[in-house]
């Protein structure tokens, strides 16, 4: 039997969400979030626009990841936040799925991605 690790519950939420890295923005697949990440898919281009922004010490950027309209839950559209890459593992030659933690995030919104969670698990 495994041990869950997580300190908090994730939910499977399907949609897209944007992804800023510095002026470049794209499209993901978030697969599940908790309060604390979330989880999408990304293609080779979109895991070649993190590289790309690495520092020289190879440090990965900062992303900003923006919710939709209704993408996974209407309350948390349009909420953004400041992202670090956590994980990422290659699917196959084009997809790779990617754990993003979120930094310092607003507890208003750490609050709405709880009730969502909650609502849902």
């Amino acid at each position: 039997m495994l041990k869950e690790r997580r300190l908090h519950p994730r939910i499977t939420a399907a949609g897209f969400v944007s992804m800023s890295v510095a002026e470049d923005t794209v499209a993901v697949n978030l697969m599940n979030i908790s309060p604390q990440g979330l989880q999408v898919e990304m293609t080779q281009s979109d895991m070649t626009l993190l590289s790309n922004h690495r520092s020289s010490d190879g440090t990965w950027p900062e992303v900003v990841i923006r919710f939709g309209a209704t993408d996974p839950d209407p309350s948390l559209a349009g909420m953004c936040l400041t992202s670090e890459l956590i994980f990422a593992r290659r699917l196959s030659q084009n997809a790779y799925v990617a754990g993003f933690g979120f930094v310092a995030p607003d507890p208003v919104i750490t609050q709405t991605i709880q009730a969502v969670v909650q609502t849902r698990s």
